[in-house]
């Protein structure tokens, strides 16, 4: 999962029922992806790694959809080499970011979904990307008594591939805050993200873990215009066929169907109310 996530455009009601607006977000952009298996219940990580200041406030101005989730422009996270920033995150967004796994690998109570905050961590100094989601750990473990333990499970997964051809996206050249457009004409992009970020993007869509299997390196922009697939768009349309024909097409990706045995994040406690900053 890349450390940079998405930075995303508001968009009114209108445009965001709208179903050309709607088809994109299918694509690509709604969802806004380690240690020791089978162990017993244990604190989150480790004490010794610590942020050196955190702030959480809850956030009641998220619009929630009917799954829980809302629309993709809740997922406003920031992270910089000496803290992270998220703006209007479920708990299960930041315990995705904070163990870097898929929605679907994590088992826990439905109001993870719809319990929203705003987080401001600042590390004690600058920090890998690596460092700074241990210290999410300890922080979701200090505030919300969080306590977990994993599991294997075999799953149905997909493994995300170059298609024949290549990849098709453009690559891009130095660092940056990865961007997410979304679509006003039919039209989205996807500025600056690397291949995980989009298996997790993904991963969040087909509800199913997408794991990078492609070895590409660096960062690249993405276009998708669902709209040669879609001749009526007063007509249904199967987004998870879409999201494969798009994918292949206008990406130069593929998704393979696979079962395997995947790590599963399994939540023991959690409380819906931060304790005081």
């Amino acid at each position: 999962m890349n450390a940079n996530q998405p930075k995303c455009g508001s968009l009114s009601d209108s445009e965001y029922n709208h179903p050309m607006t709607r088809l994109p977000m299918f694509c690509f952009l709604m969802l806004v992806a380690c240690a020791t298996l089978g162990q017993a219940p244990a604190p989150t990580a480790a004490k010794s790694v610590a942020f050196d200041v955190a702030s959480i406030k809850p956030n009641t101005n998220v619009k929630v959809g009917r799954d829980g989730s809302g629309p993709p422009q809740r997922d406003a996270i920031h992270v910089g080499p000496d803290g992270v920033t998220m703006r209007g995150v479920s708990l299960m967004v930041c315990i995705k970011w904070a163990f870097e796994v898929s929605a679907a690998q994590i088992s826990g109570p439905d109001w993870l979904r719809s319990e929203h905050f705003d987080i401001a961590a600042k590390a004690p100094g600058p920090a890998p990307d690596a460092e700074l989601r241990k210290m999410m750990q300890v922080l979701l473990a200090d505030r919300f008594k969080l306590v977990v333990h994993r599991e294997t499970k075999q799953m149905s997964v997909f493994n995300l591939i170059e298609a024949k051809g290549g990849i098709k996206c453009k690559s891009e050249e130095g660092d940056g805050e990865t961007v997410v457009t979304p679509a006003r004409s039919g039209v989205a992009t996807l500025q600056r993200a690397n291949i995980s970020f989009i298996a997790d993007l993904l991963s969040d869509q087909l509800g199913q873990p997408v794991i990078n299997r492609t070895g590409l390196k660096g960062r690249f922009t993405c276009t998708a215009d669902p709209r040669p697939y879609v001749p009526d768009p007063s007509q249904p349309v199967d987004p998870t066929s879409m999201i494969f024909t798009l994918l292949q097409e206008q990406f130069g990706l593929k998704l393979e169907a696979r079962k395997e045995p995947v790590e599963i994040v399994i939540v023991d406690h959690i409380e819906k109310a931060p304790t005081a900053n």
